[in-house]
């Protein structure tokens, strides 16, 4: 997936007003969808158990065989389908979270990060989208938000069940959005859900459902604190290797300049994990990322962090020269 395209300057909001190709995305995604809590899926979907999910390589396939029929069929609005993919249980590979827990600046311990079990979730987002009834083209989805909600610690020894299924495609000024929900269950208990917001390029919504209006939030100009990245140009490399996201626009020169980059761009969920490693935020909490422009390494950003004025948010901003890569918050859980 490709994170949002540039945004010249969001830094003041967590969620931007859609415009034209070179303003502000519409990263708006609501925790909750409109039908349903975002924790189970609509009535209506069909549970569906699979055994293995999809891999990057399959998604690539699909994508270039829906290239090469686009070009004989003019594309329509389609429905989402009413399924919701279950797999598991799955048991915690305590070497890959080791791996990944010394990558994103966690100190290595049985407690699982809420980025983890995104990454063991996001296979499932691939299944979705090759499945033959999915009505997005699955090359070139641009990831615009994520919202993650864990509901308390999470040890290595657990096993867990996933739910996923999508929700809510809607027209955009650029194509379409779709929602993917994510629920992971410990035997009965939930203890994790989160729903991702991708847009599709040329994508086709009904155009009787009305897009996702934005609600701004201010951030404030300055934040007190200040970390700043040096990144490597094989970083896009090494969270592909822990995470198994192993895109080529994040691994590939040849690749990423088929997307329009000079060079191969991070990952979004690698500089959001990253970003929430290096804030206080307990052990159950609701945490919002907006991508707005991708990092292309090697390259230097700054995190800017800090607790939101009168509230108990803590805000965190990703800059480099003129530009914003995300916002994002963290909500401690209710006491």
């Amino acid at each position: 997936m490709v994170d949002a395209p540039e945004s010249r300057h969001p830094a003041r909001s967590r969620r931007i007003q859609e415009g034209a190709p070179d303003q502000h995305l519409d990263s708006a995604s609501p925790l909750r969808s409109a039908q349903n809590d975002g924790v189970v899926p609509p009535q209506d979907y069909a549970v569906t158990p699979i055994s293995t999910p999809t891999t990057i390589a399959k998604v690539l396939g699909a994508g270039l065989g829906r290239m090469s029929r686009a070009a004989l069929v003019k594309p329509r609005a389609g429905s989402v389908p009413k399924v919701a993919l279950e797999y598991g249980p799955r048991r915690i590979d305590r070497d890959g979270l080791a791996a990944y827990q010394q990558l994103i600046g966690y100190n290595v311990s049985d407690s699982v990060p809420a980025g983890w079990i995104h990454v063991m979730a996001f296979p499932l987002h691939l299944t979705l989208f090759v499945r033959p009834q999915f009505p997005l083209p699955p090359l070139g989805m641009v990831h615009l938000s994520n919202t993650i909600t864990q509901l308390r610690r999470v040890a290595d020894t657990e096993e867990l069940t996933f739910r996923c299924w999508v929700e809510n495609l809607r027209p955009h000024k650029r194509g379409a959005t779709i929602e993917v929900y994510s629920t992971a269950h410990a035997g009965d208990e939930l203890v994790w859900h989160g729903v991702s917001t991708y847009l599709a390029k040329g994508g086709k919504a009904p155009q009787d459902v009305a897009p996702i209006e934005a609600a701004t939030r201010e951030f404030p100009e300055h934040l007190p604190g200040y970390h700043l990245w040096k990144l490597p140009k094989d970083v896009g490399s090494s969270y592909a290797e822990v995470s198994g996201d192993n895109n080529p626009i994040h691994t590939s020169k040849l690749a990423a300049k088929a997307f329009g980059f000079p060079r191969p761009i991070v990952h979004g969920m690698y500089t959001a994990a990253r970003a929430l490693a290096e804030v206080p935020h307990g052990e159950a909490f609701t945490w919002h990322v907006d991508f707005f422009s991708p990092v292309i390494p090697p390259q230097k950003v700054a995190l800017e962090f800090g607790p939101e004025p009168d509230g108990v948010d803590t805000l965190m901003r990703l800059t480099s020269t003129k530009r914003t890569h995300l916002v994002a918050e963290v909500t401690p859980a209710a006491t």
